[in-house]
C-alpha cells in the first residue's frame, strides 16, 4: 500500500473540514424556545404584594389592640411591657420637642446611665406622670445614696420645684410620634371602635390570604 505524501494528507483534511462547516452553515436555524416568563414574574410580584398587604393589615390590627387595651395606668406606677411604656402627652410644657397629644415610647433605663439633656418620664405622687428634660443631677441626693434629678419643661421659664428621686423615674423617652397620642387616647376611650377596626383588618387580611391560596392552587394545577 503506497503512502500518501504529508502535503496531500493535509490538503484532504482541509477540504474535509471546509465541507463540514459549509454543511453546518446550510442547516436551518432553529430558534430556541422562548420562555414566557414575563407573565410569571408579574404574577409572582402581584402575589407578593397581596401577601405584604395582608401581613400589614394583620399586624396593624394587633398593634391597635395592644396600644388601646393595654393602656398604662395613670394611678401609681405605670405598666411596662418588656421594659417599655407608652404615654399620650397632655400638656404643652415640652411643646418645642414633644408637642401636645404626641405618642411617646419610654424605655426603662438604669438611673446611673441617665444624663443631663435626657427627656424622662417620672411619677409625680398619685397625680400621674410627667415628661420633662433633665437639667441637673445630684448623685447623692440628701445623703440617700441615690440620685436625684432636676427637671424642667423646655417651654417652662423655670425648673420644676421638686427633685425627682430615681425610684420615681419610669424611663427615658426614646421615640416621639406627634398627634398619635390623641388618636390612641380616643381609641382607648372608645374601645368598641377598636374591635370593629380590628375585625375589619383581620377579615380583609384573611380574604387576601384566601385569594393568594387560590392563585397558588390554580398555578399548581396548570403546571404540566
Amino acid at each position: 500500500m503506497a503512502l500518501k505524501p504529508l502535503t496531500e494528507l493535509n490538503r484532504e483534511y482541509i477540504i474535509e473540514r471546509v465541507v463540514h462547516y459549509q454543511s453546518k452553515a446550510q442547516e436551518p436555524i432553529v430558534n430556541p424556545p422562548v420562555r414566557e416568563c414575563s407573565a410569571e414574574r408579574t404574577g409572582n410580584k402581584k402575589r407578593g404584594t397581596i401577601a405584604i398587604i395582608s401581613d400589614i393589615l394583620f399586624y396593624m390590627a394587633l398593634l391597635i389592640i395592644l396600644f388601646s387595651v393595654l393602656t398604662p395606668s395613670n394611678n401609681g406606677f405605670p405598666k411596662a411591657i418588656m421594659g417599655y411604656s407608652y404615654f399620650s402627652v397632655l400638656s404643652s410644657s415640652m411643646q418645642d420637642e414633644i408637642p401636645k397629644d404626641s405618642f411617646i415610647l419610654v424605655r426603662q433605663t438604669d438611673p446611673q446611665k441617665l444624663e443631663v439633656g435626657d427627656n424622662i418620664t417620672y411619677v409625680r405622687d398619685q397625680s400621674g406622670t410627667v415628661t420633662h428634660k433633665i437639667v441637673d443631677i445630684y448623685d447623692n441626693y440628701q445623703n440617700s445614696g441615690y440620685r436625684g434629678f432636676q427637671t424642667q419643661g423646655v417651654n417652662n421659664a423655670i425648673p420644676d420645684k421638686e427633685i425627682v428621686k430615681e425610684a420615681n423615674v419610669v424611663g427615658k423617652v426614646i421615640f416621639v410620634l406627634p398627634a398619635a397620642g390623641a388618636v390612641i387616647s380616643y381609641l382607648g376611650a372608645n374601645i368598641h371602635i377598636v374591635f370593629i377596626f380590628f375585625g375589619l383588618c383581620v377579615g380583609i387580611s384573611f380574604v387576601l390570604r384566601g385569594l393568594l391560596a387560590k392563585t397558588e392552587k390554580k398555578k399548581i394545577s396548570e403546571t404540566p
